[in-house]
C-alpha cells in the first residue's frame, strides 16, 4: 500500500515519459530538489573564488587553481547522476529518451552537465600549463555564457517566477 505524499497544486514534469507521478512537487521531491540547486551554488562559490584568486594573482593558495576543474566535474558528475529520477542513468528513461524527451528541463540538466564535464576535463590540463593555445581558453567563457542562459530560461513548476 502506498502512502498519500502532500503534492504542491500545479506542480508537474511537463510530461516526461514514465516519469513517476507523486515525486515531483512533493515535499519531499522539493527538499531534494532545493539541496541539489544549494550544492550546486556551493560549488559555483568555489568556481568563483579559484578565479578570484587567479584575477588578483594571488601566487599562495596556487592549489585554489584547481578549484573551478573540481567544481565543475562534481557539479557535472553530480546533476548526471541525480537530477532527475526518471531519466538515465538511474531512471527508466534510456540514454535517447533522456536527451530527446520533450521535457525541457531534463534536457537542459543533462546538457549542462555535458558541459560542465567538458570544461572540468579541460581546465586542469590549461591550468598546469600542458595545452597553452588560445583555443583551449575558449570553452571556460562560451560555457559560462551558455551556461548563463540556460540557466535564465530554467524552471521546476511553480515557482514564483516561472512564469517571467
Amino acid at each position: 500500500m502506498h502512502e498519500a505524499v502532500p503534492v504542491l497544486p500545479g506542480h508537474n514534469y511537463h510530461g516526461a515519459v514514465g516519469y513517476h507521478v507523486g515525486w515531483e512537487g512533493t515535499l519531499v521531491g522539493i527538499a531534494y530538489s532545493e539541496f541539489n540547486h544549494h550544492l550546486t551554488g556551493m560549488l559555483v562559490l568555489f568556481i568563483g573564488l579559484s578565479e578570484l584568486r587567479q584575477a588578483l594573482t594571488m601566487l599562495f593558495w596556487a592549489w585554489t587553481r584547481f578549484l573551478l576543474p573540481g567544481a565543475l566535474l562534481t557539479a557535472g558528475s553530480f546533476v548526471l547522476i541525480w537530477s532527475d529520477h526518471d531519466a538515465w542513468p538511474i531512471g527508466s528513461l534510456s540514454f535517447m529518451q533522456t536527451f530527446f524527451v520533450s521535457d525541457s528541463e531534463v534536457f537542459q540538466h543533462k546538457s549542462y552537465t555535458l558541459l560542465s564535464l567538458a570544461v572540468g576535463t579541460i581546465e586542469p590540463f590549461r591550468r598546469r600549463g600542458q595545452i597553452g593555445h588560445a583555443v583551449w581558453a575558449t570553452p571556460l567563457p562560451v560555457f559560462a555564457i551558455v551556461g548563463r542562459l540556460m540557466l535564465f530560461g530554467h524552471s521546476h513548476g511553480v515557482h514564483p517566477s516561472a512564469r517571467r
